[in-house]
């Protein structure tokens, strides 16, 4: 007899499939077991290094210093200010918003509010590297 004949002879008894089927089982769960805590501990450190984009307090002097120097863009409408909106449910970037709500009224630019939407039709990095890059010239 083969050596696959004898495999599949022994397979084919049902007892001989439970204990296989046990062991496998046991086997997935010890592997499913590591793999959580591996996940568990690895992104306890990755959450760690993520801190939340904010401004500090000479950037801010900086950044209202160069947007009073400049004037509100001719884009902007002066009834309905800088449209400033922020990702739904995102409160980081709520939270973001609402300072540059701040530093913008600061600067003497009109802000109507700080809304929330599935689709942002702003973007406040590139509003400030806009401001940046007119601070440079």
């Amino acid at each position: 007899m083969t050596r696959l004949k004898v495999l599949w002879t022994w397979l084919l008894k049902p007892d001989n499939r439970a204990t296989l089927a046990f062991i496998g089982s046991g086997i997935a769960v010890i592997v499913y077991s590591i793999w959580c805590v591996y996940i568990h501990f690895d992104s306890k450190s990755s959450e760690s290094k993520i801190a939340p984009w904010r401004i500090d307090s000479s950037a801010r002097a900086e950044l209202i210093r160069v947007l009073r120097s400049k004037g509100a863009p001719h884009y902007v409408n002066a009834e309905i200010g800088v449209p400033i909106a922020c990702r739904l449910g995102d409160m980081e970037g709520i939270q973001f918003a609402t300072d540059l709500k701040e530093y913008l009224s600061a600067a003497r630019w009109y802000v109507r509010s700080v809304t929330e939407s599935n689709a942002v039709p702003i973007s406040l990095r590139g509003l400030l590297i806009r401001v940046k890059s007119g601070s440079s010239a």
